[in-house]
């Protein structure tokens, strides 16, 4: 993923992804989430008898999320390449989001179940999300567009974390892992052109030259004069009139 998180075109915003590991809910005793334990970096430690269920879920999520993201920018982005992208978003996640939901059934996981693992776990994320999205909603034209594209940059960098190892987890999800990383970073390369339109401020408008007009005869230059010199009278001008009667 080292593609995926060095496409942060820092152009558009300064986007500022807290990491940590996540607590996971213990669902088989219907205990409350409880504090992490001490892990290496780069792993989560839910119990083994519920890290298929967590891996799945916050796979759900992530496609799931990019689905919403690319749904909303097909409605409200102002650009026709973020509209495009919004339709390329629906189209690579949506499959792989059937995907998951086919492998869940299969492992004994019954879909509905992963929504609500994932919010267990991540209320301060879905929080997070659901501001994001009244944000949006709240602009318009090429604001939206710039808005969008930061949403998208913080949301595919999370996700990177999200698709993190989790120990216990049912090995024969490692190929749709491997799938949703490969999208993620080919979402993020097509980002990176797609936003290039709004991603910097337009410069201030400067007014052109002014050219003169041919017909028009340029005023003449008089060349600077040595020090103490002074121009010749000009005939007709600085001619003191007689006094009147």
């Amino acid at each position: 993923m080292r593609t995926l998180q060095s496409w942060v075109w820092v152009a558009i915003a300064t986007v500022t992804v807290a990491g940590g590991t996540l607590a996971v809910a213990d669902e088989a005793r219907g205990a409350p989430p409880t504090a992490k334990s001490a892990a290496p970096a780069g792993t989560t430690r839910p119990t083994a008898a519920n890290a298929t269920v967590v891996r799945l879920s916050r796979l759900h999520h992530v496609a799931e999320r990019e689905v919403q993201l690319g749904r909303l920018a097909q409605i409200g982005a102002n650009r026709p390449e973020t509209r495009a992208y919004g339709t390329e978003l629906v189209k690579d996640f949506q499959a792989l989001d059937e995907r998951i939901l086919s492998l869940a059934r299969d492992l004994g996981v019954e879909p509905a179940r992963l929504g609500t693992i994932y919010a267990g776990e991540n209320t301060a994320a879905l929080r997070r999300e659901a501001d994001d999205l009244s944000k949006l909603g709240a602009a318009r034209g090429d604001a939206f567009d710039r808005q969008f594209w930061v949403v998208v940059a913080h949301d595919q960098l999370a996700a990177a974390d999200m698709l993190l190892p989790v120990v216990g987890a049912d090995l024969r999800l490692e190929p749709i892992v491997a799938d949703l990383s490969q999208q993620l970073d080919a979402s993020s390369r097509l980002a990176v052109s797609a936003a290039q339109p709004v991603s910097t401020t337009p410069p201030e408008a400067v007014p052109p030259p002014v050219v003169p007009s041919p017909d028009i005869p340029a005023p003449p230059v008089t060349p600077p004069l040595p020090s103490g010199a002074e121009l010749p009278p000009v005939p007709g001008r600085d001619i003191i009139p007689p006094p009147g009667p």
